[in-house]
C-alpha cells in the first residue's frame, strides 16, 4: 500500500516534472549558445588585417559576452601591432633602399669588373630587402 502511494503520488508526478525541467534546460542552453555559435562562425571568417568590429557580442549571455569582448580587444591590439610593423617595415625599406640606390649609382660610374661584381651584390641585397619588406603573403620565398 505504501509503495503504491509513493508510486502514484511521488514517482509519476516527479518523473513528469523532471522531463519538463530537463527539456526546458536543454532548450534554454541551446538558445543561449546560438549566438556563441554565430560568433564562432564569424571568427572563422575574420581577416586579421581588417578586423572591423570584431566578433558580435550583443545577444550572448553576459559571461560569454565579456570573454568575447576581451577577445575583440586582443584582436584590436594585434591589428595595432600589425599596422605598427607595416610602418616600421616601410621606414626600413626607405632607409635601406635609398643608400643601396646611391651605391649602385656610384658603382655604375666606375669602369671595373670589381664594380660590376659589387653592383651584382648590391642588386642581390636590394632584392633581399624587397623580400623582407614586402607586405604579408606577397614576398616570394626562394
Amino acid at each position: 500500500m505504501f509503495w503504491h502511494e509513493v508510486l502514484d503520488h511521488l514517482v509519476v508526478p516527479m518523473s513528469l516534472l523532471l522531463v519538463f525541467a530537463v527539456g526546458g534546460a536543454i532548450v534554454s542552453i541551446i538558445a543561449a549558445l546560438r549566438p556563441v555559435e554565430a560568433a564562432a562562425q564569424a571568427a572563422d571568417n575574420l581577416d586579421p588585417l581588417a578586423l572591423g568590429d570584431g566578433l558580435p557580442t550583443g545577444t550572448m549571455p553576459q559571461e560569454i559576452s565579456r570573454l568575447t569582448g576581451a577577445v575583440n580587444r586582443a584582436f584590436k591590439r594585434s591589428g595595432d601591432l600589425i599596422r605598427g610593423q607595416r610602418m616600421l617595415t616601410s621606414a626600413i625599406a626607405h632607409e635601406v633602399r635609398t643608400p643601396l640606390a646611391i651605391i649602385k649609382l656610384e658603382l655604375s660610374g666606375i669602369d671595373s669588373p670589381k664594380a660590376r661584381k659589387a653592383e651584382a651584390d648590391v642588386d642581390e641585397l636590394s632584392e633581399f630587402v624587397t623580400q623582407l619588406t614586402a607586405p604579408f603573403g606577397s614576398a616570394a620565398v626562394p
